[in-house]
This record gives C-alpha cells, sequence and structure tokens, in this order.
C-alpha cells in the first residue's frame, strides 16, 4: 500500500512497508482459501491480507512527539503522575498531579482529556469518586459521580505464536543476527538509512471472519442469542489477525528476543528520532 491510499500529508510521517521475503508465498497460501487480498484496511472494512503502511520515513520511526513539535500551547510535565480528577458537583474542573515539583493542581478553561491507557484511565475515575457507586464504598470511596460502566466491560486480546521454521532465503534472520549479511545491512543503514534494517519488521498482516465455524459453536450461539450480536465482533472487526515476522525462526523465547531487541536499539547505527518538546 502506498502512503496516498490512507494520507500523507500529516504529521505523523509514513511509508511503504518493504516487501518481506515470505510475501509471495503468504499471499497464494491465503489466497488459496478462498480469502482476499487487499489495498486498504483503513477504509472502516478490516478484512483480507495486506502489505501495513509503517510509521517509518528515511529509515527512522516516527513518535507521538510529531504531533506536538512546535507547539507553543502544550506544555509536557515528565515524571508526574495524575492522581485525581477534580470536581465541582458533577462537572470536571481539574486535574491533581503528584510528580518532583511535589502536589500540584491545573484547573481548567475547557476539558480535562483522560488518556491514561485501559486499566489506569478508570483507576484514576474512580480514585476521583466516578464509577459504580457500591465498588467505590466498599473501597471506602465517595461517590460523586454514580456511573456503573467505569472499569467495567474489559475484554482480553489473546495473541498466540506460532513459530514455522522455513527454508533458507524466507527470513530475516541473517540480517539481524551477527554474520556477513547483518554487516552488509547495518552499513546500508549507517549510510543511507535503507535497506533490510530500516524495516519495522512487520511488514504484512491478514484479517480476517470465522462466522460459518463459529455458528457450528453452541457457546458462541448461545451468547449471540444473548447479546442480539456477535460476541467476538459485534462491530463486525475480524475475528482473527493474522500478524507475519519472518525472522526469529527457532522457537519463541521472549527472554532471548527482549535481549536482542535491546541490542538493537542500544547499537548507535539505529538513531533515535530526536525529542524537542516544551
Amino acid at each position: 500500500m502506498e502512503p496516498p491510499d490512507v494520507g500523507s500529508d500529516g504529521p505523523l510521517k509514513v511509508s511503504p512497508t518493504l516487501q518481506i521475503p515470505l510475501a509471495t508465498e503468504l499471499k497464494r497460501a491465503w489466497t488459496s482459501r478462498g480469502y482476499p487480498i487487499t489495498n486498504d484496511i483503513f477504509d472502516g472494512t478490516v478484512n483480507g491480507m495486506t502489505h501495513l503502511v509503517r510509521s517509518i520515513y528515511q529509515g527512522i520511526r516516527s513518535i507521538s512527539t510529531d504531533f506536538i513539535q512546535g507547539r507553543p500551547n502544550i506544555t509536557i510535565k515528565t515524571s508526574t503522575m495524575a492522581s485525581k480528577v477534580l470536581l465541582e458537583g458533577q462537572s470536571v474542573i481539574g486535574v491533581e498531579t503528584h510528580g518532583i515539583e511535589g502536589r500540584q493542581i491545573y484547573f481548567v478553561e475547557k476539558e480535562v482529556i483522560l488518556s491514561c491507557g485501559v486499566f489506569e484511565t478508570p483507576k484514576l475515575l474512580m480514585l476521583s469518586g466516578i464509577g459504580p457507586k457500591d465498588t467505590l464504598f466498599s473501597h471506602g470511596l465517595n461517590c460523586s459521580v454514580d456511573s456503573p460502566n467505569v472499569g467495567k466491560h474489559l475484554q482480553d486480546h489473546p495473541i498466540l505464536p506460532h513459530v514455522f521454521r522455513v527454508k533458507d532465503g524466507y527470513s530475516l534472520d541473517p540480517v539481524i543476527r551477527p554474520g556477513p549479511q547483518h554487516d552488509q545491512a547495518a552499513l546500508e543503514y549507517k549510510k543511507h538509512q535503507t535497506g533490510p534494517m530500516a524495516s519495522g519488521l512487520l511488514e504484512m498482516s491478514a484479517f480476517t471472519r470465522i462466522d460459518d465455524m463459529l455458528r457450528r459453536c453452541k457457546e458462541w450461539r448461545d451468547e449471540a442469542e444473548h447479546h442480539g450480536c456477535d460476541p467476538l465482533g459485534p462491530r463486525g472487526q475480524p475475528h482473527f489477525e493474522l500478524d507475519f515476522i519472518v525472522c526469529f525462526h527457532t522457537y519463541f523465547d521472549c527472554s532471548d528476543h527482549c535481549s536482542l531487541l535491546s541490542r538493537l536499539l542500544s547499537n548507535p547505527t539505529f538513531p533515535l528520532p530526536s525529542l524537542a518538546a516544551t
């Protein structure tokens, strides 16, 4: 997919993914089972196998600070935790924080936007007295706003790694692991920020639904009847996301891969983008 398909004029710079060694065989296997190939998974229908757009531009990863570069109206407080949302009646008027400057209170003119993650956001709300009344009282917290859905309806996102050994030439392992191909690729990246080391490693994904199979499952039918919709994809989301990473052909060992990733990131050959935010 080319960036113009999804827009390329915003602050977050993107570029097409590199062609992975196994791409042709993956497409052949995917289409042989009747599944589609798509050029756009961002049109509201996430279905099919696609080459991804990566947030890497000219060999350097684009990051979230790209959105705030040069904005004088934004101040970033590092080493600071939000501890409470301040209320006046049932209206939010500010935020209390704790950090290297001690306790601070910030009042707002318009609104507070919470973006603390799937666990910390409801935690902050409940510590502020916003949440299910019975839950708050059971922990000795006051209830300013009885909002029964705060902290509820979380869903797991199970991940199951499948590791397959492939023939020589279908993996990026020789580039990632020490050896002549690694040294050559590292030199190319250092000089031109191109080549396989400019890759994000995850370059191809596939998405699909398995409605016909699920209809044969009694548990799924019972849940679908109870909820009035597909319990695994109530808004038409795909049931499966398959991410193809053609490296690490040994059996999955998280500690080994994290150690390797740490060595790659600490290598001066891989410059990180500078952070210049106020």
